[in-house]
């Protein structure tokens, strides 16, 4: 791994760095392969590398810059080299996301049950229901104008 170095400058007219990790498409291939993780596209400085929850991401071993895989790559990270992409970045957010996913997905069944179970009631169950609740609400208004009543009779 070799430190930041000045590259260029872009057309803004700011200052390019560059850091390249000095690592060859076959050491990167034989890491991915002793470590069991999936890939493809070698050669061409870049590799398509898949976490072990299916997202894709393309890494480019010579300088160890990644991104996730999708139609434009605007915004790209930097790693040190393979092994510090492969440590800190590749799984890293995915057994987070599995969970999230996880707790999701029991939420979402709760609310579906619940909402058959709403739909489920039938017509009857539901006019008793409003008729309890139209009972209970009655019932409060009595207790609050007695309660009126005792008041003004005390005064």
């Amino acid at each position: 791994m070799t430190e930041w170095k000045f590259n260029r400058v872009n057309s803004k007219g700011d200052a390019v760095f560059r850091r390249d990790t000095n690592e060859s498409i076959d050491f990167v291939e034989n890491y991915l392969i002793k470590n069991g993780i999936s890939y493809y596209g070698s050669g061409h400085s870049m590799l398509y590398i898949e976490n072990n929850i299916g997202v894709e991401y393309v890494y480019y071993y010579t300088t160890g810059r990644w991104s996730k895989k999708k139609k434009t790559y605007d915004k790209h990270y930097h790693s040190k080299g393979i092994e510090h992409f492969v440590t800190a970045y590749l799984n890293n957010y995915s057994v987070e996301q599995q969970t999230k996913q996880k707790e999701w997905d029991l939420e979402k069944q709760e609310r579906d049950a619940k909402r058959v179970k709403e739909q489920s009631k039938t017509t009857e169950e539901k006019i008793a229901e409003l008729m309890e609740k139209r009972d209970a609400v009655n019932a409060r208004r009595t207790e609050l104008r007695r309660a009126k009543n005792a008041i003004k009779k005390s005064s």
